[in-house]
């Protein structure tokens, strides 16, 4: 073998290690295309362990049909010099690629596990994927948000901060982080994570969408209104969602009426009943705007379905977080219709939920 092949195999080598980090685009946008699936194929197996170890093989084979005399020839060391560390950069590829593909493995079969409300399997495997690979962020992210849907909310704060050890820049980090602290009734250390997330992915509807309802919990109004309608801008680069969606017009519509809009309250709100009517915050924003615009027969009956709507999710749900959430706003319906003493019951009910999240009494459903 002379030195040009070898050169160009080095050089074919290297141009493979580069088309793996290709990948990750291609990997992206074909999982847009044909879904997750195509992505943890394309990007993780084929792209991303695929092509650095081919080209270490690549390097490996070329020792092998070289010459001795050659090796030993001058300039025959730095040859092979070369030759291992294309070796060893194609194996430290592989696998910080075959790492990022179990930790994706293990957050979509997790995140999978929540959407079918199963909390407790869904702990169980991120905690054992854990034990196995305790520096892996997506999974600690997992983990936390589980932790939140079940009402742990101090050790969901523990684990999430974990995961922002881990991956600082993980943007949906933050967004739980910013979740979990208004949870813990931290609205103020919630808005400087969402401040942190927007730095890191300012194209992401669903961070506007969360820092537009902290804000709204705060009672900046106007300040939750203009990241409402930017998390409803249709340029957003990624994940111009149903969810983040309805949560900005939800919050787009509470926002409204706390500036005395009421017109847009009312609209908004029903756009978010129309998307998901199941919510209870649209169906309380809603009652509000109709008692303002003067139609109170109209408010009353927006607040009797909101209260029917709560009573199923609060049978449907199982998730502690979401029991406080909804006692709360079922308080507030109660109070539009007039019955004052049911509105206490439930107000107590949810701040008993929240404390128990917040750790302060025990967490009994």
């Amino acid at each position: 073998m002379n030195w040009y092949l070898f050169w160009y195999l080095c050089i074919g080598s290297i141009a493979l290690v580069t088309l793996s980090r290709a990948g990750r685009v291609f990997g992206a946008g074909l999982s847009v295309w044909r879904g997750r699936i195509a992505e943890l194929l394309v990007r993780n197996i084929l792209i991303g362990i695929g092509l650095p170890l081919f080209a270490e093989w690549l390097v490996v084979f070329m020792l092998i049909i070289t010459p001795p005399d050659e090796l030993s020839a001058p300039g025959g060391g730095f040859m092979l010099v070369m030759a291992v560390i294309i070796a060893g950069a194609g194996v430290v590829g592989a696998v910080r690629e075959t790492r990022a593909w179990i930790a994706w493995i293990a957050y979509y079969r997790g995140a999978a596990l929540l959407s079918d409300k199963r909390y407790a399997e869904s702990l169980t495997l991120y905690e054992r994927t854990l034990h196995r690979h305790p520096k892996l962020a997506g999974a600690w992210v997992g983990k936390a948000v589980t932790l939140y849907r079940m009402g742990r909310g101090i050790e969901a704060l523990v684990a999430i901060e974990r995961a922002l050890v881990l991956g600082p820049k993980l943007a949906q980090a933050w967004v739980w982080k910013a979740r979990i602290l208004t949870a813990l009734r931290g609205d103020i250390e919630a808005l400087m994570a969402l401040n942190r997330a927007l730095e890191l992915a300012p194209h992401t509807a669903v961070v506007w969408a969360q820092q537009g309802d902290t804000l709204a919990r705060l009672g900046r109004y106007a300040e939750a209104l203009g990241a409402c309608q930017r998390a409803q801008d249709k340029k957003l680069a990624r994940d111009h969602s149903p969810a983040s969606h309805g949560l900005a017009l939800a919050t787009m519509a509470t926002a409204l009426n706390g500036l005395g809009r009421s017109a847009e309250a009312l609209d908004a709100a029903e756009r978010a009943i129309a998307l998901n009517p199941y919510p209870v915050r649209s169906r309380l924003a809603q009652a509000v705007a109709q008692e303002r615009l003067g139609r109170p027969e109209e408010a009353l009956a927006a607040a009797e379905q909101g209260l029917a709507v709560a009573e199923r999710y609060l049978l449907d749900e199982p998730s502690m977080i979401a029991h406080a959430e909804v006692w709360s706003a079922k308080a507030a319906l109660l109070r539009q219709l007039g019955r004052a003493g049911e509105a206490d019951t439930a107000e107590a009910r949810s701040q008993a939920l929240y404390a128990a999240i917040r750790g302060e009494v025990g967490a009994a459903r």
